[in-house]
């Protein structure tokens, strides 16, 4: 059983994190494949996914900043080469994460000079 999602443009990133893609997971999947393209001219500066229990819940940051640089943090699967909190203008990397059953995941970016993004995102068993 598999779900995908992905921004249909690209979106502005902004001086603080900001909202990339935000997703309902419906199905309670387990497993979370992130593909994030930065389209713009200028590297991030930051890189987060925050999760959400219910419907109600609040959101909170699983993963952010200098989490990226170590794989040991044990709900990441897998980090590709290059690291999402510094991505460079042009370049796409791949996150794969532990999420249990998460109701939302937000996938979010941050920037110093203007730059634009893309994700996709693959929930999975």
């Amino acid at each position: 059983m598999l779900e995908q999602y992905q921004t249909t443009e690209d979106v502005a990133v902004g001086a603080s994190l900001t909202t990339i893609l935000e997703v309902t997971n419906t199905k309670g999947l387990p497993k979370c494949k992130i593909e994030v393209t930065n389209t713009g001219a200028n590297a991030f500066t930051d890189f987060a996914v925050r999760l959400k229990d219910h419907a109600l819940g609040k959101w909170y940051t699983l993963s952010s900043g200098t989490d990226w640089a170590s794989v040991s943090v044990p709900w990441q699967l897998k980090v590709m080469d290059p690291d999402p909190m510094t991505l460079a203008a042009g370049l796409t990397t791949h996150v794969e994460l532990d999420i249990g059953p998460a109701y939302g995941v937000q996938v979010q970016a941050k920037r110093t000079t203007a730059t634009t993004a893309q994700v996709r995102m693959l929930f999975g068993e």
